[in-house]
């Protein structure tokens, strides 16, 4: 894994799975459409992903901070944050 990808990962869960703005704040792109592309394809990455997955399990201390910033995406983001949040909230369920 490359230290762009750890620092995407990082970023990922600050954002409260908001891989858009991750991509922003750790590549240099500028247009939220290349953004966008380039998070979904990093979360389809086999390491990404993997990585991903086993911080969620390892450390559940992430929850409460996590959960804290996919409700503030909910009620106070753009339509596309929400739906991103509610995504990542299904998938830290384990429905996706």
């Amino acid at each position: 894994m490359t230290l762009k990808q750890e620092m995407f990962i990082k970023k990922y869960f600050q954002y409260g799975g908001n891989a858009t703005k991750a991509v922003l704040d750790t590549y240099s792109v500028k247009s939220r459409n290349s953004a966008s592309v380039i998070g979904s394809n990093l979360l389809r990455n086999v390491k990404v992903k993997s990585e991903i997955d086993r911080i969620i399990e390892a450390d559940m201390t992430f929850l409460p901070y996590i959960i804290g910033s996919l409700k503030k995406s909910i009620e106070h983001g753009s339509p596309y944050e929400k739906v991103e949040a509610i995504k990542f909230a299904f998938k830290l369920h384990g429905a996706i």
